[in-house]
């Protein structure tokens, strides 16, 4: 059982902050990024330029929104970057990858790429991944995307269980 208290908040916090636009952007908690608990507060101290350094705000505001938060979640596209920010909190990292091959049939599909050069994007992305969270140890989880769609109960069993959730 997964404890109810985690809040799941702010979506995509580089992009949002990058392009300055957070009145045109639905945060994941479906309000608008201007008026959403987390991200209207986050916008008064978070500047594009400096969010690695404010990211422990962000969570705060993040954490704030509900009682009793034990744990917030951000799957923020290129959130990887910011973890070695977070000084103060113990980051668990769960590194859910895409087969190379859906990934890379999607790739062609989406860009009109060519096989070799997709696939090469997707070997050099994981392995500066692997090797930017080889740091956490025992906090950095990696499951296969297929895995953990063709057999959900099983995957959510060995994350609670790597959270110690069991």
């Amino acid at each position: 059982k997964v404890d109810s208290s985690i809040a799941t908040n702010a979506a995509s916090a580089w992009q949002l902050l990058r392009d300055e636009r957070l009145n045109e952007i639905t945060c994941s908690c479906g309000q608008s990024a201007n008026i959403c608990p987390v991200w209207s507060r986050a916008a008064e101290f978070i500047q594009p330029a400096d969010f690695g350094d404010r990211a422990e705000l962000l969570l705060d505001a993040a954490a704030s929104t509900q009682d009793d938060v034990r744990y917030v979640v951000d799957a923020t596209p290129g959130g990887a970057r910011y973890l070695r920010h977070l000084d103060q909190r113990t980051v668990y990292v769960l590194h859910i990858v895409r087969d190379v091959r859906s990934w890379t049939r999607s790739e062609i599909r989406r860009n009109n790429s060519n096989t070799i050069s997709t696939y090469s994007k997707w070997r050099r992305m994981n392995r500066r991944l692997v090797r930017d969270f080889a740091d956490f140890g025992d906090r950095y989880f990696r499951i296969g995307y297929e895995e953990f769609a063709l057999e959900p109960r099983a995957s959510l069993q060995m994350i609670c269980h790597w959270l110690d959730l069991d």
